[in-house]
C-alpha cells in the first residue's frame, strides 16, 4: 500500500532466527502496552482492520488531520527505542541483546540516518521497536488530548474531529511529542481536510461511504501484474504462482470500492491484465 521507495536490510539467516525468537517471547508483553488504535505488527490488527477503523471514524467525524513521520525508520534514535523497551522489560540480558541488534543495524545512505539513529527495515525487531517508539504519541492523543477519532499504522497518523480548529491545535501537540522523541513530521505531508473529500490512508482514499484505490497504488498494482505476467510468459513463473499473485491482489482490492475493476481479473490467466 505504500508508494515510497525504501532500502530494505536483509539480516543473515542466523540473525533472523534470533530476531523471531526474541519477538516470540516479548510480543505479548509489548502488545499490552499498545493502545487500541495502533494497527501495525499486531495480531488481529493489520492494514485492513486499520482501514475499517478509519472509515468508521470518517462516518462519525467531519474533519481529519493526516500526518507522517519524516524518514521514520532511518531517523529513530537508538536510545529512544531502547529506552521504550527498558520501561517494560527489566531483564538485563534481553536488553543487552536488543542493544546489539539495534546498534548492528541502521539505514546508511538513507536521508535522516546518522550515528545512533536508524532501524533496518526488514527486521522483525525493527518493526516492533518502531511501533513501540510512538506509543507515547498514541497515549498523548488518546488519553491526554482525548481525541475522539485516532488511528496509527507505524508512522502514518490520523486524527479525526468535528472541529477543524481543534485539529489545527492538535498538529502542534503532535509535532511537540515527535520532537521529544527526536523525530519530526514529514514536511509537506500534513493534511487537514474534510472527510467527505477523502482521507489518504494505506493506499486508499477513504470516504465515509466508499474506499477508492489511490492512483499511485493503482499504477503499482498494474505494474506488479505486468511484471508477474512477463515472468510467466518467459517460463520463470508457474501458473500457480501467477494465480497466487491474482488472489493476493484481489484480496487487497476487495477492501476498496473496486468491484468493476476486479471483474476484469477474470481474464488474468488468459494473458490480459487490468489497465
Amino acid at each position: 500500500h505504500d508508494p515510497k521507495r525504501r532500502t530494505i536490510s536483509v539480516a543473515p539467516f542466523r540473525d533472523r532466527v534470533v530476531h523471531h525468537a526474541v519477538i516470540d517471547v516479548l510480543e505479548p508483553v509489548l502488545d499490552r502496552r499498545m493502545v487500541h488504535p495502533s494497527f501495525a505488527c499486531r495480531r488481529g490488527k493489520g492494514t485492513h482492520a486499520a482501514l475499517d477503523h478509519v472509515q468508521a471514524l470518517a462516518r462519525r467525524h467531519r474533519w481529519f488531520l493526516k500526518m507522517d513521520v519524516a524518514q521514520y525508520f532511518a531517523s529513530v534514535p537508538h536510545q529512544v527505542a531502547l529506552a521504550a523497551v527498558a520501561r517494560i522489560i527489566k531483564d538485563r540480558a534481553v536488553l543487552r541483546l536488543l542493544r546489539r541488534i539495534v546498534e548492528a543495524g541502521g539505514s546508511p545512505g538513507v536521508p535522516g540516518h546518522g550515528p545512533g539513529r536508524g532501524l533496518p527495515i526488514g527486521n522483525l525487531t525493527s518493526q516492533w521497536l518502531a511501533n513501540l517508539v510512538l506509543v507515547p504519541l498514541d497515549r498523548h492523543v488518546v488519553e491526554g488530548m482525548r481525541m475522539p477519532g485516532y488511528a496509527r499504522y507505524l508512522d502514518d497518523v490520523v486524527l479525526l474531529h468535528d472541529d477543524p480548529a481543534r485539529l489545527h491545535a492538535a498538529r502542534g501537540e503532535v509535532e511537540a511529542v515527535l520532537a521529544r522523541l527526536g523525530l519530526r513530521a514529514k514536511p509537506g505531508a500534513t493534511m487537514l481536510a474534510r472527510t467527505r473529500d477523502g482521507l489518504p490512508f494505506l493506499g486508499f482514499s477513504v470516504f465515509p461511504a466508499v474506499r477508492r484505490v489511490r492512483p499511485a497504488n493503482r499504477r503499482r498494482v498494474v505494474a506488479r501484474w505486468k511484471q508477474r505476467l512477463w515472468q510467466w510468459r518467459r517460463g520463470d513463473l508457474g501458473e500457480e504462482a501467477l494465480a497466487d499473485t491474482v488472489r493476493s491482489m484481489m484480496a487487497h482490492l476487495e477492501h476498496g470500492t473496486t468491484r468493476g475493476w476486479r471483474r476484469r481479473w477474470c481474464t488474468a490467466l488468459a494473458g490480459r491484465g487490468p489497465s
